[in-house]
């Protein structure tokens, strides 16, 4: 089985967390959501997703699918600045 990183989205409709799992990345099992995981990742799970929870009955011994099986979007947007300033003379090396 391959590595990769997961995102957890809640589902707009029913709020169900669903796991987005992507190969961007480093691929270290990381579990992230939307606020925490690196722009890598994130760029990975961008798209159309179906709400769909895999769940499992402790009960029971049983997985089962869950959510509403409506269809979202995640939509990402990077921003990186980057610029160069001149160093003060007591700054230089």
């Amino acid at each position: 089985m391959g590595m990769f990183d997961s995102v957890m989205v809640k589902c707009p409709y029913c709020g169900i967390e669903n796991e987005l799992q992507t190969k961007n990345g480093q691929c270290i099992l990381g579990k992230y959501d939307l606020i925490n995981a690196p722009p890598q990742v994130l760029l990975g799970v961008e798209g159309n997703h179906e709400c769909k929870h895999r769940d499992f009955n402790k009960l029971t011994g049983v997985s089962f699918d869950g959510g509403c099986g409506e269809w979202f979007n995640v939509s990402v947007q990077c921003i990186t600045k980057a610029w160069v300033d001149k160093l003060a003379a007591e700054e230089e090396k």
